[in-house]
C-alpha cells in the first residue's frame, strides 16, 4: 500500500511529495516502516513490553535502526505524547485505559507520558533526541496547553 501511494504522488507533475508517517510498536509494523516511511511514531505501546517503558522505547528504536540500516539517516522518529502533566494524579488516563484495556494506572510510566515540572520534561525529550533521536513530538490536542510550556525550553 505504501509503495502504491509513493507511486500515486510521485504521479502528481509540480507537486510536492508529502511525507509518509506510519505509526506502531509491533515488530512487523516497525521494520515495514523503517524500510518505507519517512517518519516513524512510536505509540504509546512502544513503552510496554520487556524491561522498563523506556527500555522497551529503545528496544522499539534499535528494531527500526536495524531494519532501517543506510537509510536511518533519511528517517524522522516521532514520540507520540498522550498526556502531560506536573503529576500523574493531573492527568485523567481513564479514557486511554479503557481503549488499551489496561488499568489508567499502568499509563503513567511510558515514555509518551510526560509528567513534570515543563523544564523537567524538556529535559526528558532533550535526552530522547540524544539517546534515541527522537526530534519530532506529537502531542494530543487535550494536552497542546500544557506542553506549550515546555516548547522554549527544547530551543
Amino acid at each position: 500500500m505504501v509503495t502504491e501511494l509513493r507511486e500515486l504522488l510521485a504521479a502528481q507533475p509540480d507537486t510536492p511529495r508529502p511525507p509518509i508517517l506510519l505509526a506502531g510498536a509491533g515488530d512487523r509494523m516497525m521494520s515495514m516502516a523503517a524500510r518505507t516511511a519517512d517518519i516513524i511514531s512510536f505509540s504509546i505501546v512502544s513503552g510496554f513490553g520487556a524491561g522498563t517503558p523506556e527500555e522497551a522505547l529503545a528496544s522499539r528504536v534499535k528494531r527500526v535502526r536495524e531494519a532501517a540500516g543506510e537509510r536511518i539517516s533519511d528517517i524522522e522518529l516521532n514520540l507520540f505524547v498522550a498526556g502531560v502533566g506536573a503529576k500523574v494524579a493531573d492527568l485523567d488516563l481513564s479514557m486511554l485505559g479503557t481503549a488499551m484495556g489496561v488499568p489508567p494506572e499502568t499509563l503513567a510510566e511510558p515514555p509518551s507520558i510526560l509528567i513534570g515540572s515543563p523544564r523537567e520534561i524538556a529535559d526528558t525529550l532533550l535526552r530522547y533526541r540524544e539517546e534515541y533521536d527522537i526530534s519530532y513530538i506529537s502531542v494530543m490536542e487535550d494536552h497542546m496547553r500544557t506542553f506549550a510550556e515546555v516548547i522554549p525550553l527544547l530551543r
